[in-house]
């Protein structure tokens, strides 16, 4: 972690360290390889359905044509299901990123406090307005770094220690 007063004011940059992470990232990586062979079969179902149900042809030989209520309603079902799990999947790949280029900047400014955490090329910015801040807290066990606002709790950080 280092810490200086810059221009703008007082900032703190974090990143990501130790060899534990890359342990996770593997797990993950594995993790996520399966979870898209699981996305490519849920697509594959839906093209031969709707391409079946398009032509009049059986899904595959020695079947019988798909009947519309049916189709409709498996396909009803893949699509919702196929929204959920590219959602999950979404924030899989965005952990994955973190474990492995994880990077936060706080930067406590004369009027609000403006969080960036970034993985890899992906970015978010949170602006924290000094009036609506009542306290900063350590979540146990995770060793987040959590900041008490008037609109609810925010994390700050997930890096380094509570030491």
């Amino acid at each position: 972690m280092t810490v200086e007063r810059t221009g703008s004011g007082l900032e703190a940059q974090l990143a990501i360290k130790g060899i534990g992470r890359f342990f996770s990232a593997a797990f993950l990586a594995f993790w996520l390889a399966g979870w898209a062979a699981g996305e490519a079969f849920a697509l594959w179902i839906l093209v031969v359905g709707a391409r079946a149900l398009l032509t009049g042809e059986p899904p595959g030989a020695g079947h019988k044509p798909l009947s519309l209520e049916a189709a409709g309603v498996a396909g009803l079902f893949l699509l919702v299901w196929l929204t959920f799990w590219s959602i999950g999947g979404i924030a899989a790949g965005r952990e994955l990123l973190r474990l492995l280029f994880g990077r936060d900047r706080i930067l406590a400014q004369h009027d609000c406090l403006e969080v960036e955490q970034s993985c890899g090329l992906f970015r978010s910015v949170k602006g924290l307005p000094r009036e609506e801040i009542r306290r900063f807290y350590g979540m146990p066990g995770s060793g987040a770094l959590c900041v008490e606002t008037a609109s609810g709790t925010t994390e700050l950080t997930r890096l380094g220690t509570l030491t």
